[in-house]
């Protein structure tokens, strides 16, 4: 088996939000308090989001 990472599909990405491990377990089973987290996030840092995933937040 290789030790090389295989190259990503096209079209996918990856947003890193700052947030620390212990603070991601805490929040990401509970739906409500993961949106309200990214909510923030997106407020302090918009310019991290597409347009499309700004819509599922707001729009869902």
């Amino acid at each position: 088996m290789s030790d090389t990472l295989s190259p990503e599909v096209k079209g996918t990405k990856t947003i890193c939000i700052p947030c620390s491990e212990t603070e991601y377990d805490k929040i990401v089973d509970d739906r409500n308090e993961f949106k309200e987290y990214i909510v923030h996030i997106y407020s302090v840092y918009p310019e991290l989001f597409p347009k499309f995933i700004v819509e599922l937040i707001f729009y869902e």
